[in-house]
Formats: C-alpha cells, structure tokens, sequence
C-alpha cells in the first residue's frame, strides 16, 4: 500500500493483490478524500506505483466511472478490454494494464 499524506493526514492511497488477477499484481483499491479530489493526488499515487511494483500490473472500473478512467488513461495505462458479469447491474468492468519497472 502507498499513502499519500499531508502534514499526518492522510489523503489518499492506493493498494493491489500480489498475483490477485490471472496471475498478476492486480490494483484492488485506489481512494482520495473527496475534499482533496482534482489535485493531482491520485495521479501522484499512481506514477509512485513503480516504487513498490514492478511488472505487469492490472486495475480496473466499471464503465461508467469516467473520472477514474481519465486517471487511469493519463497515468499511461492500456485498456486491456471490458468483462461484462462481474457487477450485480452487467455493467462492463474495464480493465487496465501497465508494465512498471
């Protein structure tokens, strides 16, 4: 887990499953405070990634959550294709990799 803090509060992290999807490092939670959204917060946390992984990593969202996956774009990650299924509503989960060295 990676947290990104500010004078000890903390404002947002990120965390993954070693071998948590097919195999691979899987990115299972990515939260930042709502009050502190929209400040680069989750774009830091996401390029500091590489300090803690190496490797293909995966993560995903569902389709409709267009602000993670304009994050999830900017930060230079490939769409690897959708899964219908998976949410209780069928709606597609979107699936992301990057190789981090």
């Amino acid at each position: 887990m990676l947290v990104a803090e500010q004078n000890g509060t903390i404002l947002g992290y990120i965390s993954w499953q070693m071998r948590g999807c097919i195999g691979l490092d899987y990115v299972n939670r990515l939260v930042v405070k709502p009050m502190h959204r929209r400040q680069g917060i989750g774009k830091n946390i996401m390029t500091s990634m590489s300090i803690a992984l190496t490797g293909r990593v995966f993560i995903s969202t569902k389709a409709s959550n267009q602000s993670a996956i304009a994050l999830i774009e900017s930060t230079d990650w490939t769409k690897a294709g959708e899964l219908y299924g998976l949410l209780p509503d069928n709606e597609a989960e979107v699936f992301f990799w990057r190789d981090l060295r």
